[in-house]
């Protein structure tokens, strides 16, 4: 069956879909507190830490430009004092330049889906994650994203008061097989982390930086009230399984399925989305492949005990499964 619409948990299709603004700013509405939004600006996803124009990033990066400062800096006219200001920042420029173009233009940073910032001033980080790297991982790698973004936002001289809250949303998928919800059976499909003082009653929360999770895996929608949510929430757990928009989605909500149409995505996205596709399908037969080598490197281990128990071949073979055969060359090695 053709897909008609693509997968928004690929990482390629959430991005291109939030480059909407009136789409993003739905999401936004519906996934975050700030049900008020009419705008939001999207910025650069690099968690840098400085607050650089891309242009002079663009400029610092180019190759004409290495080029100049590395071999003809010192060639430019120092004879006034401007001349001789601009040659001592060139010098300085040229001789620390590896050490900033490691800490400005890496691309192996740390990169973010979609950072945006609101009319209402605040920043908001969207994050989309389908596999489960288990004990917490995702939990620390989504909160240190969210306290890059807040920490990085004062400089020298700035006042405490300009630092914006920071909220960071994470859509969480259903692993390889589709099928495992990223928290355990029966757990609630949302999570609002936020600074507490539990020693208050009522509790006092510091609101500056919170991050905000859904389990697609988790979700009942028939306990989600808000419409625009669980029109969301369907939307990213089951887009791809649909042949054509909902009829009860939201009217807002027809512009994200018509964004991700596979046969209207603009080349680009298409061709990145099948390479990203296929990186899941070669991942997910390597999981399925590592996971049946454990299954019965496992059976192996349990027949050998059995052996060694005394077991006789007729009950070993019903309870593991093996063929006698294979427990009989257990039984000679």
């Amino acid at each position: 069956m053709t897909q008609v619409f693509a997968r928004p948990t690929r990482d390629v299709v959430a991005k291109y879909l939030l480059d909407d603004e009136q789409i993003r700013n739905s999401f936004i509405r519906a996934m975050t507190p700030f049900d008020d939004v009419t705008s939001s600006k999207k910025l650069d996803n690099a968690l840098r830490p400085l607050k650089l124009d891309q242009n002079l990033l663009n400029i610092l990066n180019d190759d004409s430009f290495v080029y100049f400062l590395r071999k003809e800096s010192h060639r430019l006219p120092k004879d006034t004092k401007e001349e001789k200001l601009i040659h001592r920042f060139f010098n300085h420029l040229r001789d620390n330049y590896d050490e900033i173009s490691k800490t400005l233009l890496d691309d192996k940073g740390p990169i973010s889906d979609v950072i945006c910032k609101l009319s209402t001033g605040d920043y908001v980080l969207v994050e989309v994650q389908v596999n489960n790297p288990g004990l917490g991982v995702w939990d620390k790698r989504a909160l240190a994203y969210a306290a890059m973004l807040f920490g990085n936002q004062l400089r020298k001289g700035d006042d405490w008061g300009s630092i914006l809250d920071v909220t960071a949303v994470n859509i969480l998928g259903m692993g390889q097989d589709d099928k495992t919800p990223f928290w355990p059976e029966g757990s609630h499909y949302k999570r609002h982390y936020r600074v507490v003082n539990d020693l208050e009653t009522p509790p006092l929360y510091l609101e500056n930086l919170s991050l905000i999770q859904y389990s697609l895996g988790n979700v009942d929608f028939n306990t989600i009230k808000n419409p625009e949510e669980k029109a969301w929430l369907d939307f990213f757990k089951n887009a791809h399984l649909y042949n054509s928009i909902p009829k009860e989605c939201p009217e807002i909500m027809r512009l994200a399925y018509e964004r991700i149409v596979t046969d209207t995505l603009p080349s680009n996205i298409k061709d990145l989305y099948a390479n990203e596709e296929q990186q899941v399908r070669n991942f997910r037969q390597r999981f399925l492949e590592e996971r049946e080598k454990g299954i019965e490197e496992g059976k192996l281990e349990i027949a050998r005990a059995m052996l060694s128990k005394g077991l006789d071949l007729e009950t070993i073979s019903e309870l593991t499964s093996m063929a006698k055969e294979e427990i009989k060359k257990l039984m000679q090695a």
